[in-house]
């Protein structure tokens, strides 16, 4: 395993790491430098690592919401350094934020494992600009548990490719102690693994045939043995033995604490909020402007054709996007959720474009809609490009609308943060051109320096807590 973690590790990627571990943590004394104490949710992250640190174990902050994975991963790393005479017996805030300078840096490798077993195109520039998200970027220099989760998360992505079980099945779990909603993506690591069991079984040297052919035998095969395919598919999944000890103890987990949330939980009261996917579709395309932008331009070029050839199926394809679009306007109007939070702390960007965008007034909200129904469509497309996919790849594709679905729909609060996880993951299934690569990592450095200039220059007064700065930030 070691070996395999290091193959591939070119200079080009040990440049670009090199880069972005001095930027993160140029990121992390800049804003150290400003705001040296703990700033929004790091004062309950902070407090509960030193008390961690103390060696008060039994104690726990009831504003946290998330396990405690990030703290003790963060103890133990301190421990070390401590140990190693690098690090002070007592941390400062700078380390807490360089904490999280490090795991970004580990993100980028393993992402850059991930790649070539997947698109295999570009791996060090698409490593970048995912590690470049102005909103992942932002947060590698705060003391948050986005790039811990991040990291469990890519590790289970790459031991399943691997079809390593155990060591999925354990960088799962921590994701989980890290972050509950982790576990849904326990069923992604099954997907693969499963799916790669049972292509084999049931299509030997076929597993890899396009959609009409895998298809055919997998029908088939229902169709003569249909006791086969039940017995192979449960197999598959009974290779997984340890991902389901996972999912148990989960269950435990939840059953012994009442619920999924830790802490607050009337702040985070799961809901069936529909538009949060209308939502993270619309930021997938954000972040993919070139590829949007062009998708869009085939979109209406298609329907033109369409409407000139072919009648019948021009309307066809007018009455399913209609359909689409009505769809997401009742669920605008009936499942659409307002968290306090979102209403309330102007500090977010949410706040903002919520507020003189999204929700500026009802014709606006509404007229949303079209928008949306385009980013969906994008989405979708780049999980499934064509109908010539092996099964192997339509289980995994499946997989992760499945998995976001369940991750993102129950969140109450719209908070981009959210959205990372999947975003990342969506990304790494679906080829970019190293041209439109170069420009999103060119847009991402511009959002980057625009943000951070905000939160470092442009600090602001609450009335309610006078000579308390307060400052933007994602």
């Amino acid at each position: 395993m070691a070996r395999c973690l290091l193959v591939g590790i070119s200079l080009g990627s040990v440049v670009s790491c090199t880069v972005l571990t001095l930027s993160s943590v140029l990121l992390a004394y800049a804003v150290t430098s400003v705001q040296p104490e703990a700033y929004m949710d790091e004062i309950f992250h902070v407090r509960q690592s030193l008390s961690y640190l103390s060696g008060n174990w039994s104690s726990w902050d009831n504003k946290i919401t998330t396990p405690p994975g990030t703290y003790v991963l963060f103890v133990v790393f301190y421990r070390i350094g401590a140990w190693l005479h690098i690090l002070p017996v007592s941390p400062n805030m700078i380390h807490f934020r360089c904490f999280s300078a490090l795991v970004s840096t580990l993100n980028y490798y393993v992402l850059s494992l991930i790649i070539p077993r997947l698109t295999g195109k570009h791996p060090q520039m698409l490593s970048l600009v995912l590690s470049t998200n102005p909103v992942l970027f932002f947060f590698s220099a705060m003391y948050y548990t986005d790039q811990c989760a991040l990291f469990f998360l890519l590790s289970t992505v790459y031991f399943s490719l691997r079809s390593w079980r155990f060591p999925s099945a354990i960088a799962c779990a921590c994701g989980i102690a890290v972050r509950q909603t982790n576990v849904v993506w326990l069923l992604f690591s099954l997907g693969v693994i499963a799916s790669n069991h049972v292509g084999e079984v049931l299509f030997g040297n076929h597993k890899s045939a396009n959609s009409p052919t895998w298809i055919k035998m997998l029908l088939h095969s229902v169709a003569r043995q249909p006791w086969k395919f039940i017995y192979t598919a449960l197999v598959g999944c009974l290779t997984c033995y340890c991902h389901l000890i996972v999912a148990l103890l989960f269950v435990l987990f939840v059953f012994w604490n009442g619920g999924i949330v830790l802490g607050d939980r009337s702040a985070h009261r799961a809901v069936l909020h529909i538009p949060q996917l209308w939502y993270f579709c619309m930021f997938c395309s954000a972040c993919t402007p070139i590829s949007f932008g062009l998708f869009v331009l085939r979109f209406l070029e298609r329907y033109r054709r369409l409407a000139l050839r072919t009648t019948l199926k021009f309307v066809v394809y007018v009455c399913l996007f209609l359909i689409l679009v009505c769809f997401i306007v009742l669920t605008q109007a009936h499942l659409s959720f307002v968290h306090p939070y979102l209403l309330a702390d102007n500090r977010h960007y949410t706040f903002y474009i919520w507020r003189r965008v999204i929700n500026r007034t009802p014709l606006v909200h509404y007229s949303f809609s079209v928008v949306y129904a385009l980013c969906f469509v994008y989405w979708l497309s780049r999980l499934f490009p064509s109908r010539a996919m092996s099964f192997q790849a339509f289980v995994e594709h499946t997989a992760i609308v499945l998995c976001t679905c369940a991750c993102l729909i129950p969140a109450h609060l719209l908070e981009f943060r959210y959205f990372l996880l999947p975003y990342t993951i969506w990304r790494l299934y679906s080829s970019e051109k190293p041209s439109y690569l170069l420009v999103e990592l060119v847009l991402n450095f511009v959002v980057i320096v625009v943000t951070v200039y905000l939160f470092l220059v442009r600090p602001f007064y609450w009335t309610s807590e006078p000579g308390v700065l307060q400052r933007f930030m994602w």
